[in-house]
């Protein structure tokens, strides 16, 4: 783009102003101009293309020479004195025979106004131009030009094909090209918000198929790990090569010396007394300590039950409580009749070198289980990636407000959480995907740079507006009606120069479990039924 003429598509009309409507730093009324010609000497004896922008279509401004406004069509209306109720109703009941409400585009009586949401000026100069926040308040009487999407893109400095991420398209000018987002935006984290069925787990995989190289499985991408709830992630963990974790099977040890005390103490349950409380959790501070640092330094845990045993004895000595060969037993007890507490651990880097998506299968846990596999895992990942024994990863975590609640604490919660807050500074990228983002713990919430919003409920639209704050209020209204697959994508400036509506592209990789359709299966079941005669 050299000048201001590169910028400018369709005609749309004048920057207006009335009683009701006036230019300010945020929003700009513009008339439509029902000729469609900015040629203001051309007689208007025809009427040529009427000029109908689009909802969120962008639009750009005259201003000064060698400077365009620019900004996003966020409302509109039409009028006219003659489709006024009380007017038709007034002709239709004296049996008057009135003109017709809408002659033709050029009618005196009807005009249509459209609000275009200021968003940035282009300045242009003798070496290119540059794009700035609003600085010049917006005039009457000027002209505005629709924005095409390929300007656009040039606009929000998209990145070109080989670098950035395919995430959907935009639209705008009656046109629509790829979106593309630079994958710098992980290192930042990402909050992806919507309710239930308008694509936001459906959104998350994409992001993920770009971070692997989902198009391109010869040149490995950033792996990915998943904490999986709902069972959506195993179709696409196995089409690409990766692999499904089950705590449940010997596949994956859950290393109970990780867990955390809060965690072990919910498997002691209420049969421990209160000293052979204190004194298992004297003996399993030491083992964790001592796992701590063995996996710190060497990348694996060598301290095992032999040592936690006699680490419970030497406490009850300590404590000179005589049982302590019961509590042992006890502490013991708990590793042995876990289903997924271990002594050991899997090799991590290896796991992540040879498997695009490691994908950790929590759907049929119990509290007490998944808040302990999210504990070691979540500990454990961090501590090698600070040590450099692992790559760079994402953790992908779908359901977030369910590990990292509002107004709670538990183990699991504050290690998930620490690692949150940590982990742009270690090479790990967290995406985090909610229908509740009211739920989700608010400071975990902020450590996010990016933000794609869907269909929200008005209420939780409230609770994140301060996220938000690149979108008007007019914006924030259309996002509870907004349709499937249709997000909001906002990043930190020097990402994405500002919050756009992008169409998100669909999915190239399997698709998870399926929304039930309660009416068909349970159709399907009856029928079942009937044939096998009722058993």
């Amino acid at each position: 783009m050299n000048s201001p003429a590169d910028l400018k598509g369709d005609y749309i009309g004048k920057t207006a102003s009335d009683d009701d409507d006036v230019p300010d730093f945020e929003e700009i009324p513009v008339w439509i101009d029902p000729s469609g010609d900015d040629d203001e000497g051309a007689p208007l004896d025809s009427v040529g293309d009427v000029p109908d922008p689009d909802l969120d279509s962008f639009a750009v401004i005259e201003r000064d020479e060698g400077l365009l406004q620019y900004g996003r069509v966020s409302s509109g209306y039409e009028y006219s004195a003659r489709a006024d109720p009380s007017v038709q109703q007034r002709d239709t009941s004296m049996g008057y025979d009135p003109r017709p409400v809408r002659e033709s585009a050029l009618d005196e009586d009807v005009y249509r106004l459209i609000r275009v949401e200021l968003l940035g000026e282009v300045v242009f100069e003798e070496d290119g131009y540059t794009v700035r926040r609003p600085s010049k308040l917006p005039q009457v009487g000027r002209k505005v030009y629709e924005l095409g999407a390929t300007e656009l893109a040039n606009l929000l400095e998209m990145p070109d094909e080989e670098i950035g991420l395919d995430i959907g398209s935009i639209e705008s000018g009656g046109e629509s090209v790829p979106f593309r987002i630079d994958p710098g935006f992980m290192s930042r984290h990402v909050a992806i918000l919507g309710r239930t069925g308008v694509g936001k787990t459906h959104t998350g995989h994409v992001i993920i198929e770009e971070l692997i190289n989902y198009d391109d499985p010869d040149t490995p991408g950033v792996p990915v790990v998943t904490f999986d709830a709902e069972e959506d992630v195993a179709n696409m963990a196995d089409d690409v090569g990766g692999v499904t974790l089950d705590p449940e099977d010997i596949v994956m040890p859950v290393p109970f010396q990780l867990i955390g005390w809060s965690e072990f103490d919910r498997f002691l349950g209420s049969m421990a007394s209160d000293m052979q409380r204190q004194v298992i959790g004297r003996a399993y501070s030491r083992v964790h300590n001592e796992a701590l640092e063995e996996l710190e330094e060497r990348g694996q845990v060598d301290v095992g039950m032999a040592e936690f045993e006699r680490y419970v004895h030497n406490a009850a000595d300590a404590f000179d409580y005589n049982y302590g060969g019961q509590a042992a037993n006890r502490a013991t007890a708990v590793v042995n009749g876990s289903d997924v507490l271990a002594e050991g651990m899997n090799d991590w880097a290896e796991l992540l070198v040879e498997n695009p998506i490691v994908n950790i299968d929590i759907g049929n846990l119990g509290d007490a289980n998944r808040g302990a596999v999210i504990s070691a895992v979540s500990r454990m990942l961090r501590i090698l990636r600070e040590e450099d024994q692992i790559p760079p990863f994402v953790l992908a975590i779908d359901e977030a407000h369910e590990f990292v609640p509002a107004g709670q604490s538990s183990e699991s919660t504050a290690v998930v959480r620490d690692l949150v807050k940590t982990a742009r500074h270690i090479g790990v990228g967290v995406m985090l995907m909610t229908q509740s983002p009211s739920e989700l713990d608010s400071r975990t919430l902020r450590t996010c740079n990016t933000y794609i919003t869907l269909a929200l409920a008005d209420p939780e639209v409230n609770e994140i507006k301060g996220l938000l704050s690149d979108l008007s209020d007019r914006s924030l209204d259309q996002i509870p009606n907004m349709e499937q697959g249709r997000a909001f994508v906002g990043a930190a400036r020097d990402i994405m120069t500002h919050t756009v509506p992008v169409n998100v592209r669909d999915r190239d990789s399997p698709e998870g479990a399926p929304t039930p359709n309660l009416v068909e299966d349970s159709s399907e079941w009856r029928d079942d039924y009937d044939e096998d005669g009722g058993e």
